[in-house]
């Protein structure tokens, strides 16, 4: 019995002995594969950031949008890993093919250089199996700590989707159940919720960075509860994919060498996220408003790959046709502000969440059943509404207010963002400069919170 499990240990040996040695093979493929992907990944991460933050007012939303941004953040870091992986990897391959062309490595002999300089090349240099070794383990580390990287924000990426459906169940709890304050609940449940949630999840955070810093207490009560936090987030992160990885690396490498990468890492996300180089120190900022100043964004035949329509827009800064077609996007961000000034306005569907569920047999209308809120709305709900709409913006061309204007429903071809729409006559305007402007009909605290809620939108008249 002894033997054959000598022998079964001996064949798993040689398996893996003989897997390593052409690993490096996959590596390849699965950095060139990866390499791909995440070239793509960043630029659709930021559409949908930019996406989800102009569709959605809601906490809870926002609360994951920094989540989203912090995974572009790390797939830039895949991305740089991948590439010094790739570089390193072609130069063993050099290596290798020099070592095979001269396999005796550097004939020192040969180099008639004085005493000392020799010595301390003997001592220093080394021979190319040896530089191949090296820089073989330092390829497999980067490999591994890469792969252990992704797996640690899909962790992240968990953790906030988990704390995220839980408060969703209490959202739909507090729908379906006849609460009479509803607020008050759902506040006083996110509170006894992400309280214990977060701090366990700051411990774990606490325990990854210091190298399972937390599992070396020993006091019982803490090491008791902390055991059963690391097991309820072993699986909800799925930490039990990368584990392996992450303590073969914390028990074979430094600790100071971890803490210099880490370290690394740190300082470079720090000044990636806070350090700006200036040089056009005479240009306004991409967020500042002013009539004299020009943004594509506010024109339709410069818009080239734009993710969301977020303001007003018109179809050219020349304008050579008899109208102006001029869209203004809804921003979720003034419901309140809409429900506040216009007592009288009526929704078109219960704001947050909601159910229905529809069936239609054939193609009478007759045949259709819905079940769920909603109902039909009435033409003069949606007159009113529109009506509000129109009066909440003021239009105004160089010094004339357009008060009068015909407005109508509309979703954006871009990506059907809702909104409104309206032509506005040319006639009357003046050929060469015009400044169109748009401010919304509401009390400013300040001239500069009044001049953020404005656009300004110049264009010539041909």
């Amino acid at each position: 019995m002894a033997n054959r499990e000598d022998h079964h240990q001996s064949e798993a040996g040689n398996w893996v002995q003989k897997l390593h040695t052409r690993s490096w093979e996959m590596e390849l493929l699965i950095v060139g594969f990866a390499l791909l992907v995440l070239l793509e990944v960043p630029d659709y991460l930021n559409t949908q950031i930019n996406f989800w933050a102009s569709q959605s007012s809601s906490q809870l939303v926002k609360s994951i949008i920094p989540l989203a941004f912090m995974l572009v953040i790390g797939t830039n870091i895949m991305k740089f890993n991948l590439i010094i992986h790739l570089l390193l990897r072609g130069y063993w391959i050099g290596i290798i093919g020099l070592n095979s062309v001269y396999p005796g490595g550097i004939d020192f002999e040969r180099l008639p250089f004085a005493p000392k300089f020799k010595d301390y090349l003997i001592r220093k240099v080394q021979n190319l199996e040896e530089a191949a070794l090296s820089i073989d383990r330092i390829c497999s580390g980067i490999f591994a700590f890469t792969f252990l990287l992704i797996f640690m924000f899909i962790s992240i990426g968990l953790f906030f989707v988990v704390y995220a459906m839980i408060l969703l169940l209490f959202f739909l709890v507090a729908f379906w159940l006849p609460i009479e304050n509803e607020s008050s609940f759902l506040a006083g449940a996110m509170l006894l919720i992400s309280v214990p949630y977060l701090v366990a999840g700051v411990l774990m955070a606490i325990n990854f960075l210091s190298l399972g810093g937390l599992k070396k207490i020993k006091i019982k009560w803490f090491s008791t509860l902390f055991f059963y936090i690391s097991r309820f987030f072993r699986l909800v992160t799925f930490s039990f994919l990368y584990e392996s990885i992450y303590y073969t690396l914390i028990s074979n490498v430094s600790k100071r060498v971890i803490g210099v990468i880490l370290l690394s890492y740190v300082i470079a996300i720090s000044a990636y996220l806070m350090v700006n180089y200036n040089e056009d120190i005479f240009n306004p900022k991409k967020n500042v408003n002013s009539a004299l100043k020009i943004s594509a964004e506010y024109y339709e035949n410069k818009h080239k790959d734009i993710t969301v329509v977020k303001v007003p827009t018109i179809q050219s800064d020349v304008i050579r046709d008899k109208h102006i077609a001029l869209f203004i996007p809804y921003d979720v961000e003034d419901t309140d502000s809409l429900l506040s000034k216009y007592p009288e306005i009526k929704p078109f569907r219960k704001r947050g969440f909601s159910q229905s569920f529809s069936l239609t047999f054939g193609t009478s209308d007759t045949t259709n059943v819905t079940f769920g809120p909603g109902g039909k709305t009435s033409a003069a709900d949606i007159e009113k509404t529109l009506s509000c709409l129109t009066d909440f913006y003021i239009v105004t061309i160089n010094d004339s207010v357009y008060s009068d204007l015909k407005f109508f429903f509309y979703e954006h071809p871009n990506r059907q963002e809702p909104g409104i729409f309206a032509y506005i006559s040319t006639e009357k305007l003046k050929n060469g400069n015009n400044l169109l402007t748009i401010r919304k009909n509401l009390k400013y605290r300040t001239e500069k919170v009044g001049r953020k809620n404005t656009h300004y939108i110049p264009f010539w008249l041909e």
